[in-house]
């Protein structure tokens, strides 16, 4: 959806709608805050999500491309610590000295 948004998109008051009316009625809902809702619609199309946070961090400048994005990567470094701590719980510290000894 993002990058459907993102081709082309100028601003709200730009935008194209099947039904002039609607147009016309969002427009007066949204009234003097086409800034911030433009601003909003660039967080949605540069990370892929909008929340008041990344709306918050945007404002400040930082870069949100690819927010949203997540990698294996991440899965590995979130729990792969924990799993270890796990194993260590299960098997003590014996078993980790029969890991790190090498065979003769």
């Amino acid at each position: 959806m993002a990058g459907e948004l993102g081709t082309g998109y100028t601003s709200v008051t730009e935008a194209h709608a099947t039904v002039p009316e609607d147009k016309a009625r969002i427009l007066a809902d949204i009234g003097a805050n086409v800034e911030d809702v433009d601003a909003s619609i660039r967080v949605l199309i540069d990370s892929g999500m909008s929340t008041p946070t990344l709306r918050d961090v945007a404002r400040r400048g930082i870069d949100l491309r690819g927010t949203a994005t997540w990698r294996s990567s991440m899965i590995v470094t979130a729990f792969g610590p924990w799993a270890a701590l796990l194993f260590y719980a299960y098997y003590g510290d014996a078993h980790f000295k029969n890991l790190l000894e090498s065979p003769e």
